[in-house]
């Protein structure tokens, strides 16, 4: 007699770390649960959603998808504490490690990575071996570029980013001193300003670009708040009586640039470890990407909040920021978030849990 075993479901609880998982426009979430990497499709309503994929032999710290100017994803990037990062790319439907990225001494805490010309890509490690390498994909074959020495410092967690004017990459490092160091490259990355305001670590970095000259910069830190700074080219003005925001400057790829803190977000009453900025949304007249000054975060006192400015502050320069939306739990069963994403067009967002568990909201339009 035969017997046919056929799988119908998967569970998987996702790792608990921050930066372990990723949500793309497709409506696809990757995360970290043990040594895998899962693939969790919101889209398949009532089938088995998850798909699950091994490649790293201990538990992975951190995934993030790789995101084409266009927003799809056909790629991620994983990391693990056995001392090594993969590329993972989608070939006829299946997830397939297509780079090996060896070289720390000692587990893989944080990874980022972006576009530069077509497939070729730069991606940032960082390492309990006080180190962060710089690693470039240039058709098809991935060399590493560099590894920057913190000495005996600890890298949190990391963000590379193309700065607007002359579309070159910039890398955001937060490390065990509270501080966001910033390092731009002309031949070798060097650290060009350092970041400081924060009373404890900040574990959670994302940037926007406003307009073909600014980013804003949301850091979120251990100290229960998040700061939003101004990063611009620098313009030399006349002096003034008028009272101003002390402006730090800088120099990178040639220019002058200026960063300024624009506002202090206190709302959380525990550490906060995720914060993201809304997806962009697509003028239709333009076919440009336009930003949403909307920003999610998600914190261990087991609540996410939606932050929005105030009327006046269309760029969220003018008015305070104030919270739009909390949601969280209730009960003592809880335990906090460590991280947070919005899904496809921000429609909806998710928190992950100390438990390993998802928790999805959709915004509904009232009215």
């Amino acid at each position: 007699m035969k017997v046919s075993v056929k799988q119908v479901y998967t569970s998987a609880g996702c790792n608990r770390i921050p930066e372990i998982a990723d949500w793309n426009s497709e409506g696809h979430i990757c995360f970290g649960a043990s040594n895998a990497v899962v693939i969790y499709n919101t889209n398949q309503k009532g089938l088995d959603p998850l798909s699950v994929y091994h490649h790293h032999t201990s538990r992975i710290n951190s995934v993030k998808w790789l995101r084409k100017p266009n927003d799809s994803c056909k790629e991620l990037l994983s990391c693990s504490a056995d001392k090594t990062a993969a590329i993972w790319t989608l070939c006829d439907g299946i997830w397939r490690v297509t780079s090996k990225l060896a070289g720390h001494t000692n587990g893989i805490t944080c990874i980022h990575g972006l576009y530069m010309e077509g497939n070729n890509l730069i991606i940032f490690t960082g390492s309990i071996d006080s180190t962060v390498k710089v690693w470039e994909r240039i058709n098809g074959t991935v060399n590493l570029r560099q590894t920057i020495s913190l000495n005996s410092g600890l890298c949190l967690t990391l963000y590379g980013h193309l700065l607007p004017v002359v579309n070159k990459p910039i890398l955001f490092c937060a490390l065990d001193d509270h501080k966001i160091h910033v390092f731009a490259a002309d031949d070798e990355y060097t650290r060009v300003h350092t970041i400081a305001g924060h009373e404890d670590w900040v574990r959670g970095i994302d940037v926007l670009d406003v307009d073909d000259s600014t980013i804003k910069l949301a850091s979120a830190s251990q100290d229960t708040y998040i700061r939003l700074w101004c990063i611009q080219q620098h313009i030399q003005t006349q002096p003034t009586s008028e009272i101003m925001v002390e402006e730090k400057v800088f120099q990178a790829y040639g220019h002058s640039w200026s960063v300024k803190l624009e506002a202090v977000l206190a709302g959380h009453e525990g550490w906060v470890y995720g914060v993201q900025w809304h997806p962009y949304i697509i003028d239709e007249d333009t076919k440009r990407k336009v930003p949403v000054y909307r920003l999610l975060s998600s914190s261990l006192d087991k609540t996410l909040i939606i932050w929005e400015p105030e009327a006046g502050g269309d760029r969220g320069e003018g008015g305070a920021w104030v919270e739009r939306v909390r949601v969280g739990e209730v009960g003592g069963n809880g335990l906090g978030f460590y991280g947070s994403r919005f899904g496809p067009n921000g429609t909806s967002f998710m928190g992950h849990g100390y438990n390993g568990s998802f928790h999805i909201w959709t915004l509904c339009k009232v009215g």
